[in-house]
């Protein structure tokens, strides 16, 4: 008579035989899968169309070979009444704390999916250039002018085989910062990140997209980006609005990553966070970054004179990447060098405020 017994008592190691067998002891109850290799084995030949032979093979693990594209394909299936999102490549991840977190959010009954072609041939190569922390500037879409600046902190990540980021965001004076949380999707030679904001009783506010050129053919440039912030405003008529944005790589590691955002995300005068993070040499460069009218419109002097050789008017918000991939790196040489400014994205911030 053969025994009953959790399959996982032979002691997989490989991913799939683990990932399957997981599956089965967590949703038996829910799918009235039955115990012993054999009968296991029956129930999803009759639900899969696989063999027996192919089954009890991943059951025990068997030569602990990575199965057929197709076999994972069937199985996932049987699952899809449980976890609607299930993915046959799931079932290979090897970090078993991964998987459970795909199932996570492959059960969640708000979670929208995006299927993008290619997107797994690139996330590794894209997590190498894109992970980690930044400082971003912008004006804000609240603001009355262009006297005040919002400085606020971007932060990238890989989880489960998926590149996610963060963005914070002032609220109002003594109040923490909120977040937009979201994914980064490499799409062409670009990198958009879209998110949402979530407020006190657990239902998504707000939203944003942050739409940047994923430049690597100069190392300075892989540690700054220009882009376009659309999102609504906080306050009256919740208006769409776009804003360019500077990002800069913090250049250390930030011990307590919400102390950090805490600490720099703020609203403050536009020459002031200029001087104290980048220094006055560059101001000009600096506010042409952020400004948001087309090139070609009736701006302040000094910006007219950087566009000078612009002889006509663009009819929408479009950024120079040209102009921005010449100057910023002098701008942030400039800034790395000069023991005076002590940037958030600089590791002597850490030093003065604390945070090691």
């Amino acid at each position: 008579m053969e025994r009953k017994r959790s399959p996982s008592d032979a002691g997989p190691v490989s991913g799939p035989a683990r990932n399957f067998q997981y599956l089965i002891e967590t949703f038996r109850p829910h799918l009235g899968i039955p115990e012993g290799t054999n009968q296991i084995a029956k129930y999803f030949h009759e639900k899969s169309g696989l063999s027996a032979v192919t089954i009890r093979a991943l059951l025990q693990d068997a030569g602990r070979k990575q199965p057929h594209t197709h076999t994972l394909s069937r199985l996932a299936h049987c699952f899809k009444e449980v976890v609607p999102d299930i993915e046959a490549r799931w079932l290979s991840v090897t970090d078993i704390e991964a998987f459970r977190a795909l199932l996570a959010r492959g059960n969640n009954q708000d979670a929208v999916r995006f299927n993008i072609p290619g997107y797994q041939t690139k996330i590794a190569d894209a997590a190498h250039w894109l992970c980690g922390t930044y400082v971003a500037y912008r004006y804000g879409v609240d603001a009355p002018s262009d006297e005040q600046i919002v400085r606020q902190v971007v932060h990238i990540w890989l989880e489960a085989s998926t590149l996610r980021f963060r963005m914070s965001y002032p609220r109002i004076p003594l109040e923490a910062p909120r977040e937009f949380s979201g994914h980064a999707l490499p799409v062409g030679s670009s990198v958009m990140c879209i998110g949402w904001s979530v407020d006190r009783v657990g239902q998504a506010d707000r939203a944003c997209s942050l739409f940047f050129h994923d430049d690597r053919s100069a190392p300075v440039l892989r540690n700054c980006k220009h882009g376009i912030l659309t999102t609504t405003r906080q306050r009256e008529d919740s208006a769409s609005s776009a804003a360019s944005i500077v990002l800069v790589r913090v250049d250390w590691t930030p011990p307590d990553l919400d102390a950090f955002i805490a600490e720099v995300t703020c609203v403050t005068r536009t020459h002031d966070i200029i001087r104290s993070d980048f220094g006055l040499d560059y101001e000009v460069w600096l506010r042409s970054f952020f400004d948001n009218r087309p090139r070609g419109t009736p701006k302040e002097k000094d910006l007219e004179e950087i566009e000078r050789a612009h002889l006509h008017r663009d009819p929408v918000l479009r950024l120079d990447r040209m102009r921005f991939n010449y100057m910023m790196p002098n701008v942030l040489e400039r800034a790395e060098h000069d023991a005076n400014i002590y940037a958030p994205f600089k590791e002597s911030w850490m030093r003065r405020h604390g945070q090691s």
